[in-house]
């Protein structure tokens, strides 16, 4: 089992086709930390935000995969449409009646407690 760190798309792509089982990509962490501490400033619940940045990571590693060997074979084509259907996960998520039912996962005490968003992870 290998891991290996990629500096960019470039460098995950040179790793995924080289048969490295886990890649992570430097810019991604510190993006989705940043995203899922926004949504929690902007009002959304601790579990919202943190589904919804686990729903980016788990679209963005797959994406990563599925265009590595797609990079001279209408790559931007196949990229946009991989954006275009996290977008509509992710407004999907947010536009979710039942929402509602991980409203549990954080309570307004803890959140007091701890004041703010949860540390990284």
């Amino acid at each position: 089992m290998l891991f290996a760190r990629a500096f960019d798309w470039p460098d995950a792509h040179d790793l995924v086709e080289a048969g490295v089982d886990h890649v992570y990509r430097a810019p991604l962490d510190a993006s989705v930390r940043m995203g899922r501490d926004a949504l929690r400033e902007l009002g959304f619940r601790a579990y919202q935000a943190e589904r919804a940045a686990a729903l980016f990571r788990r679209h963005d590693d797959q994406a990563m995969r599925d265009l590595a060997p797609r990079r001279n074979d209408d790559y931007l084509g196949a990229a946009r449409s991989r954006i275009e259907e996290i977008e509509a996960l992710l407004k999907g998520e947010a536009e979710d009646p039942g929402a509602d039912r991980d409203l549990g996962w954080d309570a307004e005490t803890l959140r007091d407690e701890y004041g703010g968003p949860p540390a990284a992870f």
